[in-house]
């Protein structure tokens, strides 16, 4: 409040509404991430706005004993709580972080890629479920097709590796380091908004979301701009060697901003080509081969346009194109996809394969292992049918709905018939 505009009057109205607006929205949304993020900033705000007496009483041995404890027992409550808003959220969380840690040791200094954990996290989900046959039932039931941590620094760690992870600390402790006193407050501030975006980032994806990433822009930039630091007081004289190097990054900064925009106009007409449904079909089809050029490593897009040349009949474009966006995005849609497209086709192995992955990415969805059955009938494989159906039969329901209840009926009746023969 302090770098505010207005009198004290304003400011305490300002607070005061904030607080209201914001305590109305964790009641309706009860996100947990965001709960944790407004006690940290609260516990900034008391720590600024209490008296210097108060601060020389905790200061005391036995008071700051006193009060690590009285802290430690509300942070202890308050996770238990907040566990218990979502219990079922909180686990497939833990699914995730395991499952990632498990394969960090595969690309330990490097990392898998910055930007490519939502690539390689399914295969790893898939691979899990795949070689457990009786996974523990919170797994099973509260994993989902996801394509983040939700936790940023550990999906930084697993992307950058120990040498990119490692990069990331020093600029935080340079940041970090960063004093002023013409703009003290200023600079304060922006370090406690970068430590709540940390702090949310440890149960969420704050990175992920455009407006937080330029909110961390500003915050970084104006930390190196402003003030001195402990371990770099800073450059004194620019060389000419410094003058070459800024150039040449505002040269390659051209270059990524020139192919982002052409990036950005062909995903605006890809958006167009799928938002008008007057279109012809053909001119729709002439439309993304038209993208193809400037969106060929883009998954979503291949899986969509995979998808059109399905509808249209044009099966067997459209399997190249779909397996082609396996390369760059996976998910259950492009398992699903897969498997019309190969069931079409007439390759019923083929289509079996997508399903089984499918199955093995979100276990606990019913209807791609009740196509299974099928599938494994009408292919002779009786035994896969048979233990497929039995599995079906004694999966627990996450949520209860007629479909599943349909899916298990009918299921019942097919293993009712199978075994007249």
């Amino acid at each position: 409040l302090k770098i505010l505009p207005g009198g004290k009057i304003f400011k305490k109205i300002v607070l005061i509404t904030t607080v209201i607006l914001i305590t109305v929205l964790l009641d309706k949304t009860e996100s947990r991430t965001a709960i944790i993020a407004f006690i940290a900033a609260i516990i900034f705000s008391l720590n600024t706005s209490i008296s210097d007496t108060i601060k020389s009483n905790i200061s005391k041995i036995n008071s700051k004993l006193m009060a690590g404890l009285v802290l430690a027992a509300l942070i202890a409550g308050g996770l238990y709580y907040l566990i218990r808003i979502r219990p079922a959220s909180f686990e497939g969380r833990i699914f995730i972080w395991r499952t990632a840690i498990h394969h960090f040791s595969n690309n330990l200094f490097t990392g898998i890629g910055l930007g490519n954990f939502p690539y390689y996290y399914p295969k790893w989900q898939i691979e899990y479920f795949s070689s457990h046959y009786s996974p523990p039932i919170s797994y099973f039931l509260n994993t989902d097709d996801t394509h983040v941590a939700f936790n940023e620094p550990l999906q930084m760690l697993i992307e950058t590796g120990l040498f990119g992870f490692t990069c990331c600390i020093i600029l935080l402790i340079y940041l970090f380091n960063k004093k002023s006193k013409e703009n003290k407050t200023f600079v304060v501030t922006l370090k406690r908004t970068l430590i709540l975006i940390l702090i949310a980032g440890l149960s969420s994806y704050p990175l992920h979301c455009n407006a937080t990433l330029f909110l961390v822009a500003f915050c970084v930039t104006g930390l190196l701009l402003n003030g001195k630091n402990s371990i770099s007081p800073g450059i004194k004289k620019i060389t000419g060697f410094g003058i070459m190097i800024f150039f040449l990054t505002q040269f390659i900064l051209g270059l990524v901003a020139f192919k982002s925009m052409n990036h950005y106009l062909a995903i605006s007409k890809w958006n167009s080509l799928r938002e008008d449904l007057l279109m012809p079909s053909s001119q729709i089809k002439n439309g993304y081969l038209m993208l193809y050029t400037f969106l060929s490593t883009n998954g979503k897009f291949l899986l969509d346009m995979g998808e059109h040349l399905t509808d249209l009949g044009d099966t067997a474009n459209a399997l190249n194109i779909l397996e082609e966006s396996k390369k760059y995005y996976i998910s259950s849609r492009t398992f699903a996809s897969n498997a019309d497209a190969y069931y079409q086709s007439g390759n019923i192995p083929a289509a079996i394969k997508n399903l089984e992955d499918l199955s093995n990415l979100i276990p606990n969805k019913f209807a791609p292992r009740y196509e299974l059955v099928q599938l494994y009938y009408k292919s002779g494989e009786f035994v896969k049918g048979n233990q497929m159906a039995r599995f079906i039969l004694s999966m627990p329901m996450k949520k209860m709905s007629p479909e599943v209840i349909l899916i298990k009926k009918e299921t019942r009746k097919i293993l009712f018939d199978a075994r007249k023969y």
